[in-house]
């Protein structure tokens, strides 16, 4: 018997990159750690393959307090979180204009939210054609799919005209637009927007927007950190400043990477607003869907980070 209903999905029977984790852990068992190369590895290792957490996060850990730890953490996040998870993903950098922070486990979660509340069932989410394929997966389990543009040029320069053409080919399908765009540091490419780019992207939703459709666009900024200069990678965060009231975008920041925090899922969603209005909406939908779906994320990483950020 088949109990479980497909709808529409096609639900393999392990996870790519964990299966093969897995298989990669046993034979490192079998035949010894000198032979076996595992490139599944999402974590920070040292050059004898062990886990690197930071001193930082761990003194903090050891002297938290059960209630620190053990206690609900409302569901869009404690408030010193909220604000310290802005100063981590902004730095210096801070869009002016209307922020809200609503707290997530890890990066994948602000992606769920983010379609789930910003597209209709059916939708196309777009993003690039070399991509992280767990977006088909969110998109997949909430009743949208992946669309993509092409990534580069044959100069290996960022695809302006290929993007422009996608956007509006699914704004003239569809009432609303998600675009994913997974910057600095790439995953799998590496490459990060150069502000060339990013004023190439900010024209391209500006002139789009005059459709009158909502479009959110996503920054999945999990690898932002190891980019190179921090500040130098954040450069761009002002220029989200520029797009139309139509236009909201949303960073998707995780503590799992540059916090070394990967087993406490932790994350948030921070929306970049032209009005308040516009940034309580998000706060209000977004939240709501955390309840439907996880609750409440671990309070633990936002206390640590909190803490960090208070001293």
């Amino acid at each position: 018997y088949n109990l479980a209903r497909g709808d529409g999905r096609t639900i393999p029977h392990e996870d790519k990159s964990f299966g093969i984790r897995n298989r990669a852990k046993a034979m490192i068992a079998e035949k010894g750690a000198d032979k076996v190369i595992n490139a599944t590895i999402g974590s920070l290792l040292d050059d004898n393959g062990d886990l690197v957490v930071l001193s930082s996060v761990d003194e903090v850990f050891k002297h938290l307090s059960p209630k620190d730890y053990a206690d609900y953490a409302p569901i869009g996040g404690i408030a010193p979180f909220k604000e310290a998870v802005q100063k981590a993903a902004f730095g210096v950098h801070q869009p002016k204009g209307f922020t809200e922070a609503v707290a997530t486990p890890g990066g994948t979660g602000s992606l769920r939210n983010v379609i789930s509340n910003y597209s209709d069932g059916g939708d196309k989410v777009l993003t690039s054609d070399w991509h992280w394929a767990p977006y088909n997966t969110i998109a997949g389990e909430i009743g949208r799919s992946i669309d993509t543009f092409e990534f580069f040029t044959p100069e290996r320069t960022f695809n302006t005209e290929s993007f422009r053409a996608k956007v509006n080919e699914l704004l003239g399908a569809q009432e609303s637009l998600v675009i994913i765009m997974n910057t600095p540091a790439h995953n799998p490419t590496g490459y990060s927007l150069t502000l060339e780019d990013w004023d190439d992207v900010v024209a391209v939703l500006t002139e789009a927007a005059e459709c009158g459709k909502a479009i959110a666009l996503v920054v999945d900024a999990a690898y932002i950190d190891f980019a190179g200069d921090e500040e130098e990678y954040r450069r761009f965060l002002p220029k989200l400043e520029n797009l139309p009231v139509n236009v909201i975008s949303i960073v998707a920041y995780s503590l799992s990477k540059t916090y070394t925090l990967y087993g406490t899922r932790c994350g948030a969603m921070i929306c970049v607003a032209k009005t308040q209005e516009i940034a309580d909406e998000f706060k209000r939908v977004c939240e709501y869907s955390s309840r439907g779906s996880w609750s409440n994320s671990a309070k633990v990483a936002q206390v640590i980070l909190s803490r960090i950020y208070g001293d």
